[in-house]
């Protein structure tokens, strides 16, 4: 009723899917138009919904055919990213409480991100560099998670291999995290559904990336950042090529260290965040007075 009473002219989701009651109320026709924006990248299916906001720098060519809303696209990126200063000190290995010796592969992604797929890409890893490690974070409300993924791991591993898997505390301090990815010499994105700010997270410290691109925008995270940054080591588009990339960075200190030093110097261009601000308010007056919108090609 309060939303009602507004007589708005746009009602704007900043997302449909993460809670049950924003789900159900975008079932109702509050406003003439109705939009939801990236904060939960798929599809809401709900009729009410007009059109969901994305960018051309985030989709695939086909990207209609995944929405039930007609999509638009922005010519910028659809989310506003923090800055991170750069680190005064990281902190040593053992410290953070991972192995000393060594190559680390670091996959920082919540757990509930890491579809099956990636099972096989852990295993291949760890298979193919027989000094490395792959560390995952635990979950601060879901135990479970990690009991489960451990279970699935130990199909594919040998007990060798289980033995180089490190699941550390979820990490509450952003300073810690950042060190623990600082101290990593690859960062695992995980397949289906990648990383958005936490990829902005680990490239602030210069990181190299390995991610599979995918064929949804959430599946296209590190893409679009190296993309605005010009780069395109550690971007692979099949799951040998992200074992072999992945492995193949972190054991080459001089190609490792030519990547870090080429975020480092192109991090700023991936914040756009006055251009993203302002294509917003540009496409949310266009709603408001029925100007064209830039839609996407009709799948």
């Amino acid at each position: 009723k309060t939303i009602e009473a507004r007589e708005l002219d746009v009602l704007v989701y900043p997302d449909i899917g993460m809670d049950p009651f924003t789900y159900f109320l975008s079932f109702s026709r509050l406003a003439p138009v109705q939009c939801v924006l990236h904060g939960h990248s798929d599809t809401s299916g709900v009729p009410e919904v007009d059109y969901f906001v994305s960018s051309r720098l985030h989709e695939p060519d086909d990207a209609q055919t995944q929405y039930s809303e007609r999509l638009v696209l922005l010519d910028e990126l659809p989310m506003v990213l923090r800055d991170y200063s750069p680190l005064t000190r990281v902190p040593g290995r053992t410290q953070l409480g991972l192995p000393e010796g060594g190559r680390l592969y670091i996959c920082p992604m919540k757990l509930h991100k890491i579809h099956p797929d990636m099972d096989d890409l852990v295993a291949g890893i760890l298979r193919s560099d027989p000094q490395g490690h792959v560390a995952f974070f635990e979950d601060n409300r879901n135990a479970s998670w990690a009991t489960t993924l451990r279970a699935r791991l130990s199909r594919r591993l040998s007990e060798e291999q289980q033995e180089r898997l490190v699941f550390l505390p979820f990490a509450t301090d952003l300073d810690r995290f950042r060190g623990v990815v600082a101290q990593a010499d690859v960062v695992l994105d995980t397949p289906h559904h990648g990383g958005g700010t936490t990829c902005n997270i680990c490239l602030s410290v210069g990181t190299p990336i390995v991610s599979l691109v995918g064929q949804t925008c959430r599946g296209r995270g590190p893409f679009i950042f190296y993309r605005l940054m010009g780069l395109s080591d550690g971007l692979t588009w099949t799951p040998e090529e992200y074992v072999t990339t992945a492995v193949a960075i972190a054991a080459d200190p001089a190609r490792r260290a030519a990547l870090h030093s080429a975020i480092l110097e192109r991090y700023d261009r991936i914040r756009r965040n006055q251009e993203v601000l302002a294509a917003y308010a540009k496409l949310f007056r266009s709603m408001a007075t029925g100007a064209p919108l830039p839609l996407a090609e009709p799948g």
